[in-house]
This record gives C-alpha cells, sequence and structure tokens, in this order.
C-alpha cells in the first residue's frame, strides 16, 4: 500500500537490491536522457545502454556520463553528439543498478506508515465493517478505506513525480 501512495511501482521501497531493468527514454535536445527507475533510491549505477533501433547493437554510456541525485528514483545519462542520436528522439535503455536501502537506513516515516497501514489491515480482518454497516445503536453508517490521513500526511513528501 506504501507503494501505491507513493506511486512507486511495487517493491519501490525494498531493501538494496541489484536491479536490470529496460525501459524507453527521450532523449532531450542536448543529447541528455532522464530515466526513471523502480527502486528507491538509487545506489550505483553498473551498466547503462541503449539502443535507438531494436536491430542495431547497444551503445554504451561510459561511467562518468551517468548521474544522480542522492534519494533519488531518476538517473540522468549525457549521451553526447554521439552521431546515432541525431535523427532520434527516443531510445532503448537498459540500466543494471543498485537501488532501495540497506536494512538499517529505511527512512522513519516509511516503517512507520507501513507499520499503521499493516496494523489497520490486521484489525479491519475482524471488524467485519464493509462499506456500509448497520447498528441498532447508531443507524446506518458509512465506513471508508481510504488511508488514514496521517499515513498521507507522512507519505507526501515521498510522492513520485512523472519523468
Amino acid at each position: 500500500m506504501v507503494d501505491q501512495l507513493t506511486y512507486t511501482p511495487a517493491g519501490g521501497w525494498a531493501y538494496t537490491d541489484q536491479v536490470t531493468i529496460t525501459r524507453i527514454a527521450k532523449v532531450s535536445h542536448d543529447g541528455s536522457i532522464l530515466l526513471s527507475v523502480d527502486h528507491t533510491p538509487v545506489q550505483q549505477v553498473y551498466s547503462l545502454t541503449y539502443q535507438t533501433d531494436p536491430f542495431d547493437a547497444a551503445w554504451s554510456v561510459p561511467a562518468n556520463q551517468i548521474w544522480w541525485d542522492d534519494g533519488s528514483y531518476i538517473i540522468r545519462a549525457y549521451l553526447g553528439g554521439m552521431a546515432p542520436l541525431v535523427r532520434f528522439q527516443r531510445v532503448r535503455v537498459t540500466v543494471e543498478y543498485a537501488g532501495g536501502y540497506p536494512d538499517d537506513e529505511m527512512p522513519a516515516d516509511i516503517r512507520r506508515s507501513t507499520s499503521i497501514l499493516a496494523a489497520r489491515l490486521w484489525k479491519e480482518k475482524d471488524s467485519g465493517y464493509s462499506d456500509v454497516i448497520g447498528s441498532t445503536d447508531f443507524g446506518i453508517l458509512q465506513y471508508t478505506k481510504a488511508a488514514p490521513k496521517d499515513v498521507l500526511a507522512m507519505l507526501q513528501q515521498r510522492r513520485r513525480v512523472g519523468v
């Protein structure tokens, strides 16, 4: 649920893991790309390659032309004035990276919101609540299954934006 509330792919808040993904990325006019990755934050990028056409060979980007901000889920790569990119606006990018938090560094707000949601879901299974309940004491009550407001407030700063 934390992944859904922060618009993060499933497992995006997982512990550090080495991941390989392939995505289509747009090449800007200055020859750079922005690539949104699944695991937050990026710890290290091992390799980044791109293809201008599915039948062409993959081009490798040197490590000194790849960077990311601390705590970010966006990798930037400067492809430069390489001749094949002049006529292409989109490329197929394959990146191998380490992303996620080490075991002892998971942010407190992520841990706390996960605990609150887990406790709430555990209690809901026994409560018998549905969307609408009737009771002789209270009449008809409407029950919402939305995330608690305190959890939404905690996760607000962690929400992803599109690239």
